[in-house]
Order: C-alpha cells, then structure tokens, then sequence
C-alpha cells in the first residue's frame, strides 16, 4: 500500500501528491475566505499504520487602501422626513454599541446644531458608515464654546413597549418574520398615520421556525413587552443579524440568521491585548408576594436565562435567595415582583483590545452579536458573542464578550460548588 498523506480543512479533505524533485508530499490550495487562526488536521498512512497531527493556519486580512488623512464626516437625519439637517465634522469621544447597556456614544461638535432628540447621526469615514445612532441630546459644553451630543447605537430605535401579537408567526413562517411584521406595525404601517416613517422599510432574509412564545425571550408584564429587549435576547439567542442599508433619502433594515462560521480570536497574537475575564451575580431567584386585601401569596421564580415565570415546576428555574415583599391588592403583584428581579445584576464578561488595522482578523466582521471563540493564554476556548464595541478614537477597539448565554447561572453556581 502507498504511503499517503491528507488534510482536512474546514470540514473539507484533500490529498498530497508526492512531489519527487523536493520529495515533500504539495497541495495547491486557495486560502480560506475567513481570516483569523484555521486548524488543519494531517493524517499520514503508510501500510497499516496512521499517524495524525495538526497544523495552524493563519489567514491574514487584504490590504486595504491606506488613507494619509481620516476624515469623518457626520450627517444628522430628521427623525420624520430623514431629510439632512446638518454635516458637520465632530471630534469623536467615543462610541459605544452595547447590547447589555444600550451605552452613550459621545461626540464633540464646534457648533450648535439644528438637532433634536430622535433625530439620526450617520457617521461616515472614509466613505464608509462607521456609526448610524439615535440622537439623545446635545447640550453647551461647560465653560466652552462646544457642545456635547450624545446618542445611542440605532437599534435604540426600537425600545418601545409592546403588545404580545401575532406570536405565532415565530413558530410559522420564522422569528425574523415576527420582528420585521412587529416594526412594521409599528413603525411603517401604524394605524396612526402620522407616527409612520415612509423612508423605513424591513426585510427578513432568512425564516427560522422557533417553536417558542415571546416570554420565553423577554419577560412579559400584562401582556407587554420590551422590543429592545426581545430583540437583544433574540440576537444572542438565535444569532440573528440587523444590517441597516442607507441609500440616499431611504434607510432598510435587513433580518437574518448568521451562516458564517464563529470567528476565532486567539488572546495569544500581538494584535489582542488587555484581555480580562470577570465573573459576577447577585441575584434573587424567588420573589413572594402577600397580598394583604386577599391575605393570599403570589409567587414568581427566576429561570436560567433571566426571564421569569409564575410555574415553580419549570426545570429551568434557578436556585439562589428569597426575597419577601407585600402589596395591598392581587393586581399590584406581578409588577412588584417583576421590579424585585428588575435589580438583579449578572455579569460574564471577556473584554479585550484588538487592532484596528489587523491583517489577522477581519475587523469589518466584528458587530454586534457576532459569535466568537475565544481562545485564552490557557488553551481555554470560550464560546460567546460579540456584546459591545466601543471605539474611544484611537488605535484599538474595545471588546466586550457576554453577558451570560442560556443556563449560564446553573453552570456559574455549579462550578462554585464543585
């Protein structure tokens, strides 16, 4: 039997030819279209016997072109019309996209603008969107003829309350559908005419079936819900992508599940640095209501990924402290319970600085929910997500990885115990 030599890279096998003039086993092969750190698997069989090991590759970013001046450019949008207000050049303090926290971003301008809470920034450098928000407010500078304006990452957009309607559209057609047909509604086709935005549009490119109900993503108060906050949870859930498209006069929200595989991110290579891991809960896992008009109790329970329910039979309850409170009517129950969790506060989060310019990892792909691996100075790979950026102007970017992925708490209190 000939002695042979394969590899397997990203799930694909490919066999060596035996070059006699350098007597090395070759393969000619176009590089993975991911950047970062590819392991390839190397069996080599002679006779009966194999032996196998493995090789990193790493696949370094194009060059782009290099710009002598970075200009940035920001263009305030009217809330209603999405007509341009102002475009103006801001010295950036920082911005900061956060899932957990829904963080300020801080600029600064020389000049006041004709702007108003709601109102879009799009911030553009080097003819590339760097930033679309949400304007929070602007405000003189003190001892200073410049002016603050803070805003949010745009999905703030969409913190609004709620009904639970037409849930079932999560389980028929798939979750994208119930989002985009839930911003619609309330956005673009309000029976309220005058609060639709006709520059808006959604389109969900992809239709993934959960048979799941609204509570099971967000915690639902007499039928109300958060839309941030379902979304949010549904991004780290179910890696769900919101791309914004400005074209001119009209912005497109576009829905998708992500197909591309996890970006690994080794803490080892020169372009990461400042790597921090941190691990915190305080929590409380059961709140008991007496209710003094009726002399009753009402009871709610804590579950492994932060929502909360009313069964104390449900697997995915959590065990932790008791907190005992009282209300005079049955109707004021849910809600007091509700702002007892309201102050729980979790905490799982990996935080490092990568390179703006990186070769090593694509930087352009780095958003928002982005799943990644992480693998640490101990071997360890830890498997999370992308849950804030923030981008304080100079060489590097912040990462935060977390917060808490489902049954996260359970497998916190259960390492502690062992």
């Amino acid at each position: 039997m000939e002695d042979t030599v394969k590899i397997i890279l990203d799930d694909q096998e490919y066999v060596l030819i035996y070059n006699e003039q350098t007597e090395l086993y070759e393969l000619s092969l176009t590089a993975p279209t991911v950047t970062g750190l590819h392991v390839i698997d190397v069996i080599y069989s002679s006779g009966d016997e194999t032996a196998i090991d493995d090789v990193d590759l790493v696949v370094l970013k194009k060059e782009e072109p290099v710009y002598l001046y970075e200009e940035t450019i920001a263009y305030f949008l009217d809330k209603k019309t999405f007509e341009i207000l102002d475009a103006v050049q801001l010295n950036i303090q920082e911005i900061n996209r956060d899932l957990e926290t829904n963080g300020n971003s801080i600029f600064i301008s020389f000049k006041e603008l004709s702007i108003e809470e709601g109102d879009f920034i799009y911030l553009k450098k080097n003819d590339k969107m760097s930033f679309l928000g949400i304007v929070q407010n602007q405000e003189q500078t003190q001892n200073s003829n410049s002016y603050t304006i803070t805003c949010k990452d745009v999905l703030s957009l969409f913190d609004v309350d709620m009904f639970v309607e037409n849930e079932d559209v999560i389980s028929s057609i798939g979750i994208e559908d119930f989002i985009k047909e839930t911003i619609e509604n309330e956005f673009i086709n309000n029976t309220d005419t005058f609060v639709n935005r006709s520059f808006f549009s959604v389109e969900a490119l992809t239709h993934t079936k959960k048979n799941i109900s609204v509570g099971s993503i967000v915690t639902v108060s007499n039928n109300i819900y958060n839309l941030l906050t379902f979304i949010n949870n549904a991004i780290q859930k179910y890696d769900l992508d919101f791309d914004f498209i400005l074209n001119g006069s009209t912005l497109k929200l576009q829905i998708s599940t992500r197909t591309e595989d996890k970006m690994l991110i080794d803490t080892t290579t020169s372009d990461i640095t400042n790597y921090s891991e941190v691990f915190s809960l305080s929590y409380t896992a059961k709140v008991e209501v007496y209710i003094n008009a009726t002399k009753s109790k009402y009871y709610r329970y804590l579950l492994n990924d932060r929502t909360t329910t009313t069964d104390k039979t449900n697997p995915n309850r959590v065990y932790g402290k008791t907190e005992k409170i009282t209300v005079e009517d049955a109707a004021d129950a849910e809600q007091a319970s509700l702002d007892v969790f309201k102050g729980n506060s979790y905490k799982h989060n990996i935080t490092f600085e990568i390179l703006k310019t990186s070769k090593l990892y694509d930087i352009s792909k780095i958003k928002l929910g982005t799943p990644v691996l992480i693998k640490t100075k101990n071997n360890i790979v830890q498997n999370t997500y992308i849950s804030k950026i923030v981008d304080a102007n100079q060489n590097y970017l912040t990462i935060s990885c977390g917060n808490i992925r489902v049954d996260y708490i359970d497998k916190f209190l259960q390492e502690r115990r062992n």
